[in-house]
């Protein structure tokens, strides 16, 4: 009876020493399964961390941030300029008689000139529109032609016999009677611009004042231009006669000559006269000058000194 309850015992012992063995085995061989296994999140963590690390550092060296660095910009073409084909100035004389002159020089933008003759009745009402829309203001100074074609109040019109007195007397009442004048132009005066000494007396008021003078180039044998550059007055002389003949065709052609001047010397200057049918057309001569590569400038852009 103990030899079977020995046997029984021992044979219990074993198993239980088997099952345990086995279990172990088990539990020892997840482990090591466990151990070798990856885990799903390190390696994703590695690479975020690492490319952080590697922003952080880029940015350090250039600066800047990554996230706000976009592509370069498109270089823009400057736009190209057309070459102008010469400058264009233009006067329009004979102002002072009427006031319809304003409502013609309020509706034109370019620079142009506006010649007033002194003490007409609406001298001083031109000169103020002509200065309200930035135009050049000049004297149309009255001088003795070789041929009068019209009749003048006594005492109007400066003569080659006057004295130096009287000239410079007569000459200063004239640019003081127009307010904002700049500079000055001849009307007639066929016979003083060809005379050395009524010249100079006019050029030493104009040095004095700092004004301009414009030969209106009634004669060829003006000595105006070379005795007032020899007297350092800044000048310039008339190219074209605009208006001669008051014919649309005529005014017309003369723009075109104006233009065929500019476009070989580089520059020209045209004078026009208070007319209607003047204004009319420069102002489409304005126009068509400009979108056909000249430019109208003021006078001043074009004096010689």
């Amino acid at each position: 009876m103990d030899f079977y309850r020995g046997l029984f015992i021992g044979i219990t012992s074993i198993i239980l020493i088997a099952f345990f063995s086995i279990l172990l085995v088990k539990t020892f061989t997840k482990k090591q399964v466990a151990l070798h296994k990856p885990a799903k999140s390190s390696r994703p963590m590695r690479q975020k961390s690492q490319g952080r690390q590697s922003q952080q550092i880029l940015e350090k060296q250039q600066g800047t941030s990554i996230s706000k660095v976009s592509a370069p910009p498109i270089p823009s073409r400057k736009p190209t300029q057309q070459k102008t084909r010469g400058k264009i100035a233009i006067i329009i004389d004979d102002n002072g008689y009427g006031r319809d002159a304003c409502r013609h020089i309020y509706s034109i933008d370019q620079p142009i000139a506006i010649a007033i003759l002194p003490s007409l009745p609406y001298s001083k009402i031109v000169a103020a529109c002509a200065h309200a829309r930035n135009k050049e203001i000049l004297l149309h100074l009255p001088l003795e032609p070789k041929e009068y074609t019209e009749t003048y109040a006594a005492g109007y019109i400066i003569t080659t016999t006057m004295s130096p007195q009287v000239i410079k007397s007569k000459l200063t009442d004239a640019i003081n009677s127009i307010p904002h004048v700049v500079g000055l132009n001849n009307h007639m005066g066929s016979k003083a611009t060809e005379n050395a000494p009524t010249m100079k007396v006019i050029f030493s008021v104009l040095r004095e004042r700092d004004l301009f003078f414009v030969d209106s180039r009634v004669t060829t044998k003006s000595v105006s231009k070379g005795l007032a550059l020899k007297m350092g007055i800044p000048c310039s002389e008339r190219d074209v006669f605009l208006d001669n003949k008051s014919d649309r065709n005529y005014i017309e052609n003369q723009f075109r000559e104006l233009s065929q001047v500019a476009a070989k010397q580089g520059h020209a200057i045209g004078i026009g006269h208070d007319r209607s049918l003047t204004w009319k057309i420069l102002k489409e001569q304005l126009s068509f000058l400009e979108n056909n590569g000249f430019k109208i400038v003021p006078l001043k852009e074009i004096l010689t000194f």
